[in-house]
């Protein structure tokens, strides 16, 4: 059986490493936004094709660089009732064949659309419209550089595979970027990555060891299956939130725009995932799929940590699961936004991580360089990503007290033994502190980070439904959310409405809750209570939604680590009360002599064995369905163009040009990738941000006076209208609106 799994792994290791092969070679092609290219100079060129002469198109960009290299895709459109090309290649001057492109039919001849991106002259037709013209979109491959790319040029083709008559063709929408070092540089690592493994693997059967017995070699196997199922959630394909664009654009500022958090970008969060975009900013990203499979790599490098570090301990069967089960978990309850880089995610992972040095704490009572070092960086994650994360840091720091209390009552030591076991953990938790005080400090931001991070959140967000004003609030919110979702679930099953994803987190809840009780007998009160308000303040903001997935993943991740073993505990144990206890079980190997007789022990060892594969199976039935459907849309899903607004206010403006902007109505971070930073501190038109920011807002926009403003007239946000009256009379006054557009150009002379 142990040949077998190293066949497996090696096997599992020899196919990644060959799919990241096929990456490498592919991802240079890869651009990171799909802009419509205006300035081209396209042409009609006559070329030899089969010895005859044929006329192909062929186009420049204004620095005559060739069109393929910076080009994605070419939308011909075509009148209806004409002929429509079926096939192209891109050929070189002598007429030879360099690759065929792929073609996408996206509008048939009534004029209905049905895949692709936005069609038309690049002005703004959206997708879904019904444009009066038939079109076919071709997909220009990534290929090796020809001897004379400025006289590479497109051949069409009809459906008889003759050269198609260019006369027919309405119109060209030429679509391209540049493609970005990252996707070279990303598959590089991944290539690196699994050639380590493979080194790794080779090393281990010289020496005539298991690779599943190897902590290194099965923490990069974890480490990489979780990446191949969270990389699915970084796709563009799933849209971005506010809170997530936040996050980006304070990080894209930082970096790029020299900007320093606070002083020049006003946000009421904590600081953690602005600086941690800002790193992703470093390592090369420049959109949102960049920097969620960024997001994701650390995600999954934090599991394989997690699995090297608690390789000994009893709840390491449950990590390995959790890995791969924590995208699709994540999806069913929250959606698209699991995949997103908010600080609730960012905190999911941290409290997560934490709860798993509880369950260590509780097993060895000890507190090391190691431990204090990891509930360092949780702690400073989780409040750096968001403040309430304090109630469930203190009731962590509470069962740990107590724990601490009744456990050396039993074992006495000496002062110093207290004062050296505790002050390692008080100053790796200070460190982190420290060091972001002295940043703020030093670069002038540490009372706007006050301000805005704190007080701002006591005094103005509360007047928007938000919490804050009661400090016991959070305390017991987090129960009050739960009993709600766990009533509402049932409410809708006695109302005949079957919930499906509120059936199957009531079902968690509940299972926790069993698990809690029987807990008490088993771990001890003390334990228990720990555990359960460490898990209840993760619900402080919400029970459902995005806001709630610091609670689902901590209770996957108590549920995978508890019921496998109170489930041998039931198939063990002969008696109810042995169930309940906390001793050490025998395992099957102590059954072995009633098992070659064919007793009772036969049926426990055979049980728990396949007990891993049965909870491995009813996770994937409940939570696999719907992520398989995730993903065939991911693999299908093709880059949309940027949309028109951004596009325009790109061309209308120079390099390091400063313009107004509402970033509210943004969809991509297009505008940052270009270059053009906002001219005030306030990137957001919300109500809240104006009552302490808007008249320096308006202040900015009559001194400053840009050249463009990127806005949408009359907002409204959460019921709330007419707060930002003077900034919109400004812009009617003294700006020009761009046609349909949410884009404004400064009148002459104003």
């Amino acid at each position: 059986m142990k040949k077998l799994m190293n066949s497996a792994y090696m096997l599992t290791g020899l196919i990644l490493c060959a799919l990241a092969a096929v990456c490498l070679l592919f991802s240079p092609r890869k651009l990171t936004y799909l802009e419509y290219r205006m300035s081209f100079d396209i042409h009609p060129v006559t070329v030899d094709w089969q010895g005859q002469k044929a006329e192909a198109l062929s186009a420049a960009d204004e620095n005559g660089k060739p069109f393929y290299e910076i080009l994605d895709n070419i939308t011909v459109q075509i009148e209806p009732g004409r002929p429509i090309p079926v096939a192209a290649h891109l050929i070189d001057g002598s007429g030879k064949v360099l690759c065929g492109l792929g073609a996408d039919i996206i509008a048939d001849a009534s004029g209905t659309a049905e895949s692709g991106p936005e069609t038309g002259n690049g002005a703004g037709a959206s997708k879904g419209d019904a444009p009066a013209f038939s079109a076919v979109l071709f997909h220009i491959p990534f290929l090796k550089r020809p001897a004379e790319p400025e006289k590479c040029s497109v051949l069409f083709l009809d459906a008889a595979g003759n050269p198609f008559d260019l006369s027919n063709i309405n119109n060209y929408s030429w679509y391209g970027g540049s493609s970005e070092r990252f996707w070279a540089g990303l598959c590089v690592f991944g290539i690196v990555y699994f050639v380590i493994f493979l080194l790794r693997g080779a090393y281990l059967i010289l020496k005539k060891r298991y690779v599943q017995e190897d902590a290194l070699a099965m923490a990069m196997v974890v480490a990489a299956l979780s990446f191949g199922v969270l990389s699915f959630l970084a796709s563009e394909f799933n849209p971005t939130i506010m809170d997530e664009n936040d996050n980006i654009i304070g990080g894209m500022l930082q970096t790029g725009g020299g900007f320093v958090l606070y002083r020049d970008y006003v946000s009421q969060h904590t600081p953690f995932v602005y600086w941690l975009c800002a790193l992703f900013t470093k390592l090369g990203a420049k959109s949102f799929g960049q920097f969620r499979l960024l997001f994701h790599i650390l995600i999954s490098f934090i599991w394989g940590a997690a699995f090297f570090r608690h390789r000994n301990r009893k709840f390491v069967r449950a990590i390995v699961l959790f890995s791969v089960f924590f995208g699709p978990v994540s999806y069913l309850f929250i959606g698209v936004n699991a995949g997103q880089i908010l600080s609730d995610n960012v905190q999911a992972v941290a409290m997560t991580v934490l709860f798993l040095e509880m369950l260590a704490y509780y097993e060895d009572h000890r507190i090391g360089a190691g431990r204090a070092a990891v509930i360092s960086l949780c702690i400073f994650a989780a409040v750096g990503s968001a403040f309430l994360a304090v109630y469930s840091i203190f009731a962590c720091m509470a069962a740990v007290i107590l724990e601490e209390i009744v456990f050396f009552r039993k074992h006495p030591e000496k002062i110093s033994f207290f004062i050296g076991r505790y002050s390692m953990l008080f100053f790796c938790v200070l460190l982190p502190w420290v060091a972001a005080i002295a940043y703020l400090g030093v670069n002038g931001a540490l009372k706007d980070a006050f301000d805005m991070a704190f007080r701002f959140n006591l005094e103005v967000y509360p007047k928007y439904g938000m919490p804050g004003r009661n400090f016991l609030e959070p305390f017991y919110s987090g129960i009050i959310n739960i009993v709600k979702l766990v009533r509402e679930t049932w409410t809708g099953f006695a109302a005949g409405e079957v919930l499906y994803v509120r059936a199957v987190e009531s079902a968690m809840i509940i299972g926790t809750g069993l698990l809690l009780i029987v807990a008490i007998f088993r771990h001890g009160l003390i334990w228990t209570l720990g555990i359960f308000f460490f898990i209840e303040t993760q619900a402080t903001r919400q029970a459902v939604r995005f806001h709630s997935i610091m609670l689902w993943s901590v209770v996957l991740m108590f549920l995978l680590a508890e019921l496998p073993g109170m489930s041998a505990q039931i198939f063990r144990r002969k008696t109810a009360a042995d169930i309940f206890s906390n001793q050490t079980v025998p395992g099957p190997a102590a059954t072995d002599e009633a098992a070659d007789e064919g007793g009772p022990g036969k049926y426990k060892r055979t049980f728990s064995l396949i007990l891993p594969a049965v909870y491995t199976l009813v996770l994937l039935l409940v939570f696999g369905l719907s992520y398989a459907e995730l993903a065939l849309n991911v693999i299908r899903y093709r880059i949309d163009p940027v949309p028109p607004t951004e596009m325009s206010a790109v061309n209308d403006t120079e390099n390091g040009e400063k313009i107004f902007l509402d970033a509210g109505v943004l969809t991509t971070d297009y505008l940052f990738y270009k270059e053009r930073y906002p001219v005030t501190r306030l990137c957001w038109t919300l109500p809240w941000y104006y009552e302490w920011y808007g008249e320096e807002t308006v202040r900015a926009l009559r001194e400053e006076k840009p050249k463009v403003a990127v806005y949408k007239m009359n907002v409204e946000v959460w019921g709330v209208s007419g707060f930002a009256e003077e900034t919109e009379e400004i812009l009617r006054k003294e700006y020009v609106r761009v046609g349909a557009l949410d884009l404004y150009e400064r009148k002459a002379g104003r």
